[in-house]
């Protein structure tokens, strides 16, 4: 018997043995916890204290090429905390986009610059 070190992407459970990071996250050799990977942050859920999901902020979706976050493109949003997609503008205000990506909500969706938003239909 002999005491080792839990190699990279691997933790200690009760000093017992090693166990492989969950799904987005990652520890460098001899951790004993794993953290979330870059652009990854974490989910906090009723009675698991610090040990919530890694998932994607608000304003980014997972891109299912690299299994990284990435920004809403333009014209949509997301304002959840989690690994769902953004939503289209278009879809909540029609003719509208955003100025730019990583839009965190809808309110963040303008009509274009001929236009304006009408509460009336």
């Amino acid at each position: 018997m002999a005491c080792h070190v839990c190699p990279d992407n691997f933790f200690t459970v009760n000093t017992q043995h090693c166990e492989r990071c969950p799904s987005n996250e990652a520890s460098k050799a001899g951790n004993a916890t794993c953290g979330c990977v870059a652009s990854f942050r974490r989910e906090r859920e009723e009675g698991q204290g610090d040990r919530g999901r890694c998932v994607c902020p608000p304003g980014s979706q997972i891109n299912a090429g690299t299994s990284m976050c990435e920004a809403c493109g333009v014209g949509y949003y997301k304002a959840m905390l989690g690994n769902t997609w953004c939503e289209k503008c278009v879809e909540r205000v029609p003719g509208s986009s955003t100025r730019g990506t990583g839009a965190e909500s809808w309110g963040e969706c303008v009509c274009p610059s001929e236009k304006y938003l009408s509460v009336n239909r």
